[in-house]
């Protein structure tokens, strides 16, 4: 079902890898982006009754609630971690400070 979509997709990459010689960035741009959905898209249509068919529910599908937890609180430490960092790489550069 989603075979057609990774046609189109193959077919897409394939023109962007020969027009990107050609130096035409927005059209390569583009061909790349529609190749890239349209991987998604293929597996989205190939895994239907599974994704978001109505053999589970939220719930079931749901992880553990400990789990859940845990991937909270690392989300939380890995923004209180990175966030300053970030901040600080933007305010250099918008001061042109670095180099």
């Amino acid at each position: 079902m989603g075979a057609p979509l990774l046609v189109v997709s193959g077919l897409c990459g394939l023109a962007a890898l020969l027009l990107l010689r050609k130096g035409s960035p927005p059209v390569v741009r583009t061909l790349a982006a529609v190749a890239i959905t349209t991987v998604v898209g293929g597996w989205g249509v190939a895994q239907y009754p599974y994704l978001l068919g109505t053999h589970l529910t939220i719930q079931q599908a749901a992880a553990p609630a400990a789990t859940l937890w845990v991937l909270t609180a690392v989300a939380f430490v890995a923004v209180v971690l990175i966030a300053p960092s970030l901040l600080l790489l933007y305010s250099l550069q918008l001061r042109r400070k670095l180099g």
